[in-house]
């Protein structure tokens, strides 16, 4: 939850709130949609993990689109770095 509350606070910050929750919502709700696709018919699919994983999207997309005007890009790069490959391993 903590990397949730840092991504999303500077993306709330930059593209005010309701966008964000919409986003939230919608990656969310679709990553349990299509998590439940894939499981076990018997088996019951909870978490945020595709609303952490849509926000940890739109903050690469963000990071890319506005490589020369966000502050510390190496830094934001090494951090999304380190999210992705922890979970992706």
């Amino acid at each position: 939850m903590l990397i949730n509350m840092f991504i999303s606070s500077i993306l709330e910050f930059k593209y005010g709130t309701w966008r964000i929750m919409f986003l939230w919502l919608v990656s969310g709700i679709g990553g349990n949609i299509i998590s439940a696709m894939f499981e076990d018919p018997c088996q019951v699919v909870t978490g945020a993990s595709g609303a952490v994983f849509g926000m940890a999207g739109l903050f690469a997309v963000d990071m890319v689109t506005d490589y020369d005007r966000i502050q510390r890009p190496i830094l934001r790069l090494i951090f999304l770095s380190a999210f992705l490959s922890y979970f992706v391993y």
